[in-house]
């Protein structure tokens, strides 16, 4: 069914994506690790149809379109969720949801056919009746780079879909209403239920997720993350950094298994358990300095993260050469996520001279590498209300 042309959105959203700042792989062992929002965005523009339903993802190039009553007689009787009650999407459904769209399209590609679903899952628990919508959604954020482009994407689309079809919100009844005007930010217990209904997103997409992405993408800031246990920080400091992308594909599967064969070896255990160790107490000043905005200890703590992630043997010679690149520059760099590859961060501390910065731009940009300017710890999900 072909999409048609549309006039002004009604409701416009955007959710941030998050990089680990200190704590990769030594949280997988309970130890405290640091999240922080990254200023690349997803960006949802909702608009009302009549009794069509069409899903527009131009980043990944899937467009598809749907008559309300095909998607009720299709997919209506799976899923049974109440909207006030965030459950999480089982196993089962999310293959039941799998199938039905690989019934339909034998063809679909893995990335596609997930998208569809976690999309389908939340269009059924969150719209009452089968609404006529549509919805077109860009990013800012590459996609499969551990940057929370797939928490982006739900926190958005979970936002507009409760402002949009919702007239209450949890155990308080705090209406969802919002005035039209600027961009405003969602109330603490509409962020609650905002970051619930995306965790259940992103478990469609990936089977299994921590709760970091969504915590961050829905309330901004930095977080902290232990043992299963996420805890918001408050009053985090804004910090500008470029988000390096040394373009070598990272396996975190293989990342995480490599540390734990090394710790499981006797031959290395005795000496890698007080890396673990020094990594807790990085991730512990970090959040003093993140709390009190010292950036110069900041800047030493990301050289001391990199020094013991390369400890583990996580690193990379591509993260090496951004490492080597910053340190030539008198600033400094880690990987982020996973390590093996994918991406790295420059810190660009407050004063740092713009020649320094334009310099270590133009030569990770001379190693081939994909360089953002970002700030990380800034605004979390924001949504505008457009309609008259």
């Amino acid at each position: 069914m072909a999409s048609k042309q549309r006039g002004q959105p009604v409701l416009r959203v955007s959710a941030p994506g998050k990089v680990i700042l200190f704590g990769e792989h030594s949280v997988v062992y309970k130890r405290l690790a640091v999240a922080v929002s990254v200023s690349l965005r997803t960006r949802l523009n909702l608009y009302q149809t009549d009794g069509e339903v069409s899903l527009d993802l131009p980043d990944i190039g899937l467009q598809r379109c749907w008559r309300a009553d095909q998607l009720r007689a299709w997919i209506g009787g799976l899923v049974h969720a109440e909207w006030h009650t965030p459950q999480p999407a089982s196993e089962p459904l999310r293959h039941a949801l799998l199938e039905a769209v690989r019934r339909r399209e034998p063809d679909i590609s893995a990335q596609h056919a997930l998208a569809l679903v976690s999309f389908f899952y939340l269009y059924c628990s969150l719209c009452p009746g089968f609404p006529g919508l549509h919805v077109e959604v860009r990013s800012e954020l590459p996609t499969g780079a551990g940057l929370g482009s797939s928490a982006a994407y739900g926190v958005s689309l979970v936002t507009a879909l409760l402002y949009r079809y919702h007239q209450v919100a949890n155990s308080q009844h705090e209406r969802l209403t919002l005035r039209t005007g600027e961009p405003v930010r969602p109330d603490a217990a509409t962020r609650a239920l905002i970051s619930e209904w995306a965790l259940a997103s992103d478990k469609i997409i990936h089977g299994n997720a921590s709760g970091i992405d969504n915590s961050v993408s829905t309330h901004g800031g930095a977080l902290t993350f232990r043992a299963g246990v996420i805890e918001p920080l408050q009053d985090a400091q804004l910090i500008q950094v470029l988000l390096v992308d040394t373009r070598v594909p990272r396996n975190t599967r293989a990342m995480v298994a490599h540390v734990h064969e090394q710790l499981a070896d006797d031959r290395f255990s005795a000496a890698l358990e007080p890396v673990l160790d020094s990594m807790q107490a990085v991730s512990e000043s970090a959040l003093a300095a993140l709390a009190d905005g010292d950036q110069p200890a900041l800047a030493r703590l990301v050289g001391l993260n990199q020094a013991l992630l390369a400890a583990l043997g996580v690193s990379h010679p591509a993260l090496d050469a951004v490492c080597l690149a910053a340190a030539r520059r008198g600033l400094p760099a880690k990987l982020t996520g996973a390590g093996g590859g994918g991406f790295a961060l420059v810190m660009l501390p407050a004063g740092t001279p713009e020649h320094a910065a334009a310099a270590v731009r133009d030569d990770l940009d001379r190693l081939g590498y994909g360089v953002y300017d970002v700030q990380v710890a800034g605004e979390g999900v924001l949504v505008q209300n457009l309609a008259v």
